[in-house]
């Protein structure tokens, strides 16, 4: 199969945007969802370790409630309803596995380090992995017709307390939260809306970056 560098150019740059609109009437089908599940958990990590894990909702409700615990209490009013790109139809939490001595086959310069080096090597580790993994993530999704945005504001207290309410214990930090779906078509990607509906609830001001390279 010929691969459509257009296309892909495309994908990277719609993901350049942080979608926080949805279209929740088309569904992300399940060969769709496993098929990106493998992609994030494919990608390569340093020497090969299990730096993270993810958490997977394609069930409304639940992205529901987790979004609502996308909040700073200490900023309430600039964070409440703001990361709508959370109640997405397909939700993707990379949580960090924890570091204990021996759980990971660390050598060389790595391996001679103390203890809260080893750890400070394995937070770097675990961000640097994620980032890969989403990146994947993200550019596969924006490729077969999909938008993407992150999140990375939350209240821990609140979120144990609603996975407690459904069975699951938080016990990892999440570094990420990743929205994957559909987007609504009659607005653009940086407009929040009320309930799901067609009503604006407000315009998030987008920022424009410019990536410069070298080429040697």
């Amino acid at each position: 199969m010929k691969l459509n560098w257009k296309l892909l150019e495309t994908a990277s740059e719609n993901a350049n945007h942080c979608q926080r609109n949805w279209d929740h009437n088309t569904k992300i089908s399940e060969n769709v969802r496993d098929s990106l599940i493998n992609i994030a958990t494919n990608l390569p990590t340093k020497q090969n370790q299990a730096y993270y894990h993810l958490l997977v909702s394609d069930n409304p409700a639940y992205n529901k409630k987790i979004y609502e615990c996308t909040i700073d209490k200490k900023n309430i009013e600039g964070t409440q309803h703001r990361n709508s790109q959370v109640d997405s139809p397909l939700l993707f939490l990379y949580l960090q596995n924890n570091y204990k001595k021996n759980n990971f086959n660390y050598i060389g310069t790595e391996k001679k380090n103390d203890i809260s080096m080893q750890k400070s090597i394995h937070n770097f580790n675990a961000n640097l992995s994620v980032g890969i993994s989403s990146g994947a993530v993200v550019l596969a999704a924006n490729q077969m017709g999909m938008r993407t945005g992150f999140c990375c504001c939350y209240d821990k207290d609140l979120l144990v307390e609603y996975f407690s309410s459904i069975g699951y214990k938080l016990k990892s930090d999440i570094i990420t939260m990743l929205g994957i779906g559909y987007p609504n078509k009659n607005f653009s990607s940086n407009v929040v809306l009320k309930n799901n509906n067609n009503e604006e609830l407000k315009t998030i001001e987008q920022y424009n970056k410019k990536v410069t390279y070298t080429l040697l």
